[in-house]
């Protein structure tokens, strides 16, 4: 998830944000802090809206029983009567004050209605959610002992259990990989991403999903793939091992790739081939958290081949420094590339 470009009201319609806020997960409040003491730029942004979810939640807290209609409608009117009331306040500080609520009113009732419609299905369905941290690996097993390995900065959302009779389904941001087991019945294991759906029976596959593109290398088996782009007619490729399938725009791009090297973060490497400059910093910033500033636009176009450990982010700035005749540093947050002093 991209939270870089998220304004005040996608933070508070957004679950994780108001996890965070109200302090029910742990693994949320390092995510967070480490994403805020990242992002300064949106400092301002995140603190009027951690003040708006403990508003909405100091009024509305979902209860352990289903609450009835007229207590829904009540806690409604009650927030929106808040924020008319906040949003009249007079402020000599500020004096785009009288605006500064008034389209949160909206969202903060669809907030309502969202939290409550999550709470009732995770209730009913035992929803459950993995999440990684920048610069953090996890594996785990789900019901059906399949194993996922979720790479860093990512969210693996599944049922706690499945139906036999139903398909196996979970819904991916970010970069997994997957060796789903078979089942008797031939149940399909499903993966949702923002645009491709990755359709198998029992096989060994790597997902990476991040600003509406996919790309899936597979390892073993056979998986089908169907686009979720809106057009009139969604589009399906079949693959085979050792092939990556690149899905940008609706339109799926065919190449062999040597799977070992292409996933080697599970194992703890970075694998790069051919890659620009760029391209890694990009990867940086999604495994990391970490932004890249090039002296010249020239540099990011550089390309480097090579690996290094996945914890220890050093060796890859020495080995690129060395590499490419150029000095690469790390200053706090930034990774800092510039020509050599002659």
């Amino acid at each position: 998830m991209d939270y870089s470009q998220f304004s005040v009201e996608e933070f508070v319609a957004d679950l994780s944000f108001v996890q965070w806020v109200k302090g029910e997960d742990e693994k949320l409040n390092t995510f967070w802090a480490d994403w805020v003491k990242n992002h300064p730029e949106k400092s301002a942004q995140v603190e009027e809206a951690r003040e708006l979810v403990i508003m909405i939640y100091s009024v509305v807290d979902l209860p352990g029983s289903q609450p009835t209609a007229d207590e829904i409608s009540a806690s409604k009117q009650h927030i929106i009567q808040r924020i008319s009331d906040r949003q009249f306040q007079p402020s000599i500080q500020n004096k785009h004050s009288i605006s500064r609520y008034q389209p949160l009113a909206a969202v903060v009732v669809l907030v309502i209605v969202s939290s409550f419609a999550l709470w009732w299905y995770q209730s009913a369905f035992g929803r459950e959610t993995y999440r990684t941290a920048y610069g953090e690996m996890t594996t785990f097993t789900l019901p059906d002992q399949t194993t996922v390995t979720l790479n860093a900065n990512s969210v693996l959302e599944t049922s706690s259990s499945w139906n036999k009779n139903e398909s196996r389904e979970v819904w991916l941001s970010g970069e997994a990989y997957f060796d789903v087991t078979h089942q008797p019945d031939d149940n399909r294991f499903i993966v949702h991403t923002e645009v491709v759906n990755i359709e198998v029976f029992g096989t060994e596959f790597n997902v990476h999903n991040r600003r509406s593109e996919a790309e899936i290398i597979l390892a073993e088996g056979s998986v089908k793939l169907t686009s979720t782009s809106n057009q009139s007619a969604s589009v399906s490729a079949f693959m085979q091992p050792g092939e990556m399938v690149q899905l940008k725009g609706g339109t799926f791009n065919r190449s062999q790739v040597d799977v070992e090297k292409s996933t080697s973060w599970r194992n703890n490497r970075l694998y790069f081939e051919e890659e620009s400059l760029a391209e890694i910093a990009q990867r940086l910033e999604d495994n990391y958290g970490l932004q890249t500033k090039f002296s010249s636009p020239q540099l990011s176009q550089l390309t480097f081949t090579g690996s290094s450990p996945t914890d220890d982010l050093s060796i890859l700035f020495i080995a690129l420094s060395e590499a490419l005749g150029v000095n690469v540093s790390l200053q706090e947050n930034t990774i800092l590339v510039q020509n050599n002093q002659p």
